[in-house]
């Protein structure tokens, strides 16, 4: 048996469940959001005159290396040759 503090204060149970799941997303909110936001990086590379890094998930400019015609990403190392 718990010794109870006094002055402390006891939760009322009142018969309902206390239910703290979160909702998942479904299999085509996911795929239309994904859609949404490939859409949405698609956009961005177009309106930009920068080069953008086409790795999976890396969301940086490339930066250019003159003087070897390259085009070099400071985030995962992907290398493009300009030509």
């Amino acid at each position: 048996m718990v010794a109870e503090v006094a002055g402390s204060i006891t939760p009322r149970n009142d018969g309902q469940r206390n239910n703290k799941h979160m909702l998942s997303r479904s299999l085509h909110t996911t795929t239309v959001g994904r859609s949404a936001s490939i859409r949405r990086l698609r956009r961005r590379v177009n309106a930009s005159s920068r080069l953008f890094c086409s790795t999976n998930g890396c969301p940086s400019f490339l930066e250019i290396d003159g003087d070897r015609q390259m085009a070099i990403c400071p985030v995962c190392g992907f290398h493009r040759r300009l030509d």
